[in-house]
């Protein structure tokens, strides 16, 4: 959970000064793994406890599903974070070598209409 914390929080803080401490502390959490020690942050406790809280106000059913499978929406969301920040790169890439978002085959893109 901190590594992929570590990754999410180090993307987000570059955007927002608002994850900028939850990404330091993902990588002491990290950094005390990498060691084999245990990580005292309670910083998994802690996006769990954030993210049950916001869906109970909402519906306690599905607050209750989430906390049952809460491993397996974080690494879903965490690889289709991933996958669209790749997939955004790409584009950019596209855009700043072939003018277009698709590559040598062209196409509409949005970032030319700005």
């Amino acid at each position: 959970m901190c590594l992929v914390a570590l990754f999410v929080f180090l993307v987000l803080s570059i955007f927002s000064a608002k994850y900028r401490p939850l990404a330091r502390r993902a990588l002491g959490c990290v950094a005390k793994k990498a060691i084999l020690r245990k990580c005292d942050t309670g910083l998994d406790e802690e996006i769990k406890a954030g993210t049950i809280a916001g869906i109970l106000k909402v519906s306690p059913r599905a607050a209750a599903f989430v906390f049952k499978h809460f491993e397996a929406f974080s690494v879903t969301f965490t690889v289709v974070f991933v996958a669209s920040t790749i997939w955004a790169m790409r584009a950019i890439y596209y855009f700043i070598v072939y003018g277009n978002c698709n590559g040598p085959q062209g196409g509409p893109c949005l970032f030319g209409l700005v």
